[in-house]
């Protein structure tokens, strides 16, 4: 994925024409914006801001694919899904080398981060597990 590219399909999206009026959109300071494209960090936060104020798709956002304007509507997710796949993505993530786990991360805590992204993605509230066997490793 090219930051570069993310970042201006961000601009289109919010109509704006450079990294500063995107920044005052997005309510981050333009360091912010200079730390993604130097660290070459895909900014998915900013993206799903996006996505809630425009309409515009996610997946075109990041990847350029598909149309610009979703239907805004949010699918339904099922919570365990959810959080099953999350936690893959988690370990896909720290294989490929993009994402560095603590050695003492978690399938638990996977689990436990899932949790929070759904309750966040959709409003529900939702109460993490606690186990008390001790989790494997993700």
């Amino acid at each position: 994925m090219d930051v570069h590219g993310i970042l201006e399909r961000l601009k289109m999206a919010f109509d704006v024409e450079n990294n500063y009026q995107l920044s005052t959109q997005l309510d981050i300071s333009p360091s912010t914006i200079n730390g993604w494209i130097n660290r070459e960090q895909i900014p998915f936060h900013a993206c799903y801001v996006a996505f809630q104020q425009t309409g515009a798709s996610m997946e075109w956002l990041i990847t350029g694919r598909g149309k610009m304007l979703s239907d805004m509507s949010v699918p339904a997710v099922e919570q365990e899904k959810l959080i099953e796949d999350f936690a893959y993505v988690l370990k896909e993530g720290e294989d490929l080398g993009l994402l560095l786990m603590a050695e003492d991360s978690t399938k638990e805590v996977a689990e436990l981060l899932g949790r929070m992204l759904y309750r966040k993605y959709t409003g529900n509230k939702v109460s993490p597990k606690v186990t008390r066997n001790k989790p494997a490793k993700v």
